[in-house]
């Protein structure tokens, strides 16, 4: 028989996450199952923003819409637990400057 806490889980969550916690056996259990469910979904954004980031190209777009998107993913990767220092921000800015701002270049 489920505990409150069980049904307190499977009650506060979304009702298509409901089948994949209303088997759990425990608290412990469905806390696990959603768990496993997100860290995935974190590792996959997190994958996915870093392979866009590096597709990001500013000749594709102003400097200041390419300057809006890269803090837009650096936001995103931040707030699913994956943050990029500052270093790691200039370093893909600097390296995706045209020629014409070979001085300032990371190369």
């Amino acid at each position: 028989m489920y505990h409150l806490l069980c049904l307190e889980i499977i009650g506060s969550v979304d009702l298509s996450i409901v089948p994949l916690v209303a088997g759990a056996k425990s608290s412990a259990e469905a806390w696990s199952c959603l768990k496993r469910t997100y860290d995935n979904a974190s590792r996959s954004r997190n994958l996915y923003l870093k392979a866009t980031l590096a597709r990001t190209k500013m000749d594709t777009m102003s400097v200041s819409d390419y300057q809006i998107t890269i803090k837009h993913m650096a936001d995103e990767l931040a707030l699913i637990g994956a943050p990029l220092s500052e270093d790691e921000i200039l370093l893909h800015v600097l390296n995706d400057l045209s020629l014409e701002y070979k001085e300032l270049r990371a190369d």
